[in-house]
């Protein structure tokens, strides 16, 4: 029977909720999420690149570790711009480029790709919009790209307040309640036991920023609020257009130091079987990636700030 015309429970704390396991996107009740969970990352991928079965939960970790692999480990956490050119600059608008293109010379530091990240702001408007495009060249070689990501990190001094949606809001740990020996490492290295936090009203729970994460059609904006100066730091998410997954697919907002994420891509989740050989339903191994672009975002970084009367 086609599942779209079934009576699907849509509360959002009905057990009989359809819901989407994070690991592999096979949709099920939410009663069973965890028990199925429990298996799903727990099943073997075989690695195509050194041959040897690895746990789901640690292919990320293990793509960046394996030696038969180019990777981009390196640009995890930013990507500097070596030319920048004005686009646009008028009365209305400014946008500016910044690009990358790969240089290989220091051998597995950098993803074969040519980034141009943009920078968009406009007349009026508390805020401004960002995306990036991404290029393969023809001569490029092939690699893995597991996800890409805007990632906004704040000022931890300030901003203790997060905000996902309109029942999911409340002052957050701060960063340092996460590293020994304040905090103590669990299974994996996400998931933190707050032993002896900072504000002892987090005392005994588990910080994880996977508990933050939610589906991409209630994904439209997230961000954090300082309460001294009166100032709000928000991701808005203008288009699902660039999403991939499905509406039900789940994925990170923010969470603890502060930060603030835009949605990752898995592009093995694209249509991009004529251009690679597929190894995974979360990995591609690249040869060709749409060498007129593709595109990643756009999102809004709006920034408010509270006036009082007096």
């Amino acid at each position: 029977m086609d599942r779209d015309i079934l009576d699907v429970p849509k509360g959002e704390n009905c057990p009989q909720r359809i819901v989407t396991c994070e690991y592999c996107e096979f949709p099920l009740p939410a009663i069973d999420l965890l028990e199925h969970q429990e298996v799903c990352w727990n099943r073997t991928e075989l690695c195509h690149m050194c041959h040897k079965y690895v746990r789901f939960r640690e292919c990320y970790g293990h793509e960046s570790r394996c030696s038969s692999v180019v990777n981009d480990v390196a640009e995890s956490s930013r990507i500097e711009g070596t030319s920048v050119k004005v686009i646009v600059e008028n009365e209305e608008q400014v946008e500016l480029s910044f690009t990358r293109t790969w240089d290989p010379s220091p051998e597995g530091k950098q993803s074969p790709l040519r980034i141009d990240r943009r920078f968009v702001m406009l007349h009026g408007s508390p805020g401004f919009y960002s995306y990036a495009i991404f290029e393969h060249l023809e001569d490029f070689p092939g690699f893995n790209l597991s996800t890409t990501r805007i990632a906004c990190m704040l000022n931890k001094d300030l901003l203790h307040y997060m905000a996902i949606s309109d029942n999911r809001q409340r002052y957050m740990p701060r960063p340092e309640d996460r590293l020994p020996p304040r905090g103590q490492e669990l299974e994996y290295p996400e998931a933190v036991l707050l032993v002896d936090p900072v504000d002892l009203e987090f005392k005994g729970e588990v910080d994880d920023k996977y508990h933050y994460s939610i589906e991409n059609k209630d994904n439209k904006v997230h961000g954090w609020i300082s309460s001294d100066p009166p100032v709000g730091f928000w991701q808005i998410a203008p288009s699902n257009e660039y999403r991939n997954g499905g509406p039900l697919k789940q994925d990170l907002t923010s969470h603890v130091n502060p930060t603030t994420l835009a949605e990752r891509i898995f592009y093995s989740n694209f249509n991009l079987a004529k251009y690679g050989r597929k190894c995974s339903d979360q990995f591609l191994s690249i040869s060709i990636l749409f060498r007129t672009g593709k595109l990643f975002g756009p999102v809004f970084i709006h920034l408010n700030i509270f006036y009082s009367l007096e």
